[in-house]
């Protein structure tokens, strides 16, 4: 049983995007429910975008956009650099 979990949890963490979407998910829920300052009001609502009083440009969906987009090439280049890899990606 155990090499059954342990063979799956390989299988599961060897693949980029995996590990990449369960790290978002992660950091998305914990800046939604920390709410800063800079992307939230003080009831708690989201900030629109713009420029001026009550504005931000760093809205939580502009975050979570960079968010998801670095965090795939950082993975990706880990990944690459763990196994040695020429290519990026795999399609074995």
């Amino acid at each position: 049983m155990m090499n059954y979990i342990e063979r799956n949890l390989k299988q599961i963490f060897n693949n980029t995007l995996n590990i990449t979407m369960s790290i978002y998910v992660i950091i998305a829920v914990l800046i939604y429910y920390y709410k800063p300052p800079i992307m939230f009001d003080k009831d708690g609502k989201m900030k629109p975008f713009g420029i001026g009083n009550g504005h931000t440009l760093c809205t939580y969906q502009n975050v979570l956009l960079f968010l998801a987009i670095t965090l795939f090439f950082i993975i990706t280049y880990i990944n690459k650099k763990i196994n040695k890899r020429k290519y990026i990606f795999n399609f074995e």
